[in-house]
């Protein structure tokens, strides 16, 4: 479901809560308010307004398309658990993703660090570059000279 800024409205809201055949949805915001309250309406329980099951939120990716702007695209995955599936299905679904989530999180944290690193050496690689185009000796060749 890939809406407008302004969003889909109660009827189709209410149209895909109803639809039985539809498992999975992948909504696609570019309003991330409106996401806010059109996932409410698609999550919440059963009502006269919003019959069939409710879908929950499997996990988002916020993407960066528009780099400079404060505009960003949202991905929601929500999937509904079916009355004949059991309750030990989805929590072995959810701890896979939580595993998941996890080792995501690990990783990022490890690229964060190189990261950060890098951006401790660059003044001195700067130094050194600047020293080496000036002419002058770099730090290795002062040591050698000092020696």
């Amino acid at each position: 479901l890939d809406p407008p800024r302004a969003g889909v409205g109660t009827s189709v809201l209410s149209s895909l809560r109803g639809l039985s055949s539809l498992d999975n949805l992948l909504y696609v915001a570019c309003n991330h308010k409106t996401l806010g309250i059109e996932g409410v309406s698609l999550t919440k329980p059963p009502s006269k307004k919003y019959p069939g099951t409710p879908f929950t939120i499997d996990g988002g990716m916020i993407f960066d398309m528009f780099p400079h702007t404060e505009q960003f695209e949202t991905f929601v995955w929500m999937s509904r658990q079916r009355e004949g599936e059991s309750a030990a299905a989805t929590a072995d679904a959810d701890a896979k993703a939580e595993a998941s989530s996890t080792a995501s999180s690990a990783k990022r944290e490890r690229t964060d660090e190189v990261d950060s690193a890098d951006a401790d050496a660059v003044p001195a690689k700067r130094q050194a570059v600047d020293a080496a185009e000036e002419g002058a000796p770099t730090g290795e060749e002062e040591q050698k000279e000092r020696q």
